[in-house]
């Protein structure tokens, strides 16, 4: 099984944790096991239904691939690919991707490295915990943690964690009047994945951030330089 993840990915495919698997010693970057599992998101404004989403999880070898599939309009998935060093936003539609740097994969890496799995250490420092409870979910067993921000604002969590274990079946995220639910399932371990799932395919029209972004530095830089010797 695989550990918890939060599907806020914007910048990285996987920002929270990882659901599913027992919390082993070592990153994941150093396992030899590949995972797959699935999601299903719901996002509700005012107790109305305004977004659907699944999504595909893939991991090898410190490789990612995350495909999102709105319910809605299957046509518009979005998959997002990192190698180990870089990161892209695939777009199968337009044939377009972007190009970002890998960033350091934090929370991913606390998660994946831990044999500690309680309601604080997924809360974080971002989160209090506010109860604990018994529930059960997919008919198992589970610990339900309770959580508020600690930044002050008016947003509220709950994780759905099987008692005994690091895998977190169900996350719901509370900001204001819109509520994200994520039910994670179909967790398989050892999956035969193979390596062009973390590839992207030939022919497609890449926009590289990372040198657009080198390249905006080196002119601030230069304009720096001209405005001090007076042009």
């Amino acid at each position: 099984m695989i550990k918890k993840i939060s599907l806020i990915v914007l910048t990285m495919f996987f920002a929270c944790a990882l659901p599913g698997c027992k919390a082993k010693t070592g990153s994941f970057s150093q396992s030899s096991k590949s995972y797959k599992f699935e999601s299903e998101m719901t996002v509700k404004s005012s107790g109305r239904t305004t977004q659907q989403m699944k999504s595909i999880y893939y991991m090898k070898a410190g490789k990612y691939r995350m495909e999102m599939i709105p319910s809605n309009k299957p046509a518009q998935k979005m998959i997002f690919i990192s190698d180990g060093k870089n990161s892209y936003q695939y777009n199968p539609a337009q044939n377009t991707a972007i190009k970002m740097a890998m960033p350091q994969q934090e929370t991913a890496q606390k998660f994946l490295g831990t044999t500690k799995c309680d309601c604080q250490t997924i809360g974080g420092s971002s989160f209090k915990v506010t109860n604990q409870r018994q529930e059960t979910f997919d008919g198992k067993l589970c610990t339900v943690c309770e959580f508020t921000s600690t930044s002050g604002k008016n947003n509220s969590m709950k994780t759905w964690m099987v008692k005994g274990s690091c895998s977190v079946l169900k996350t719901e995220a509370v900001n204001g009047n819109n509520t994200t639910t994520i039910h994670y399932y179909n967790f398989a371990e050892n999956p035969s994945l193979g390596d062009d799932l973390f590839t992207l395919p030939a022919g497609v029209k890449i926009m590289d951030m990372n040198e657009m972004m080198k390249q905006s530095a080196g002119s601030s830089a230069m304009q720096g330089i001209l405005d001090k010797i007076g042009h």
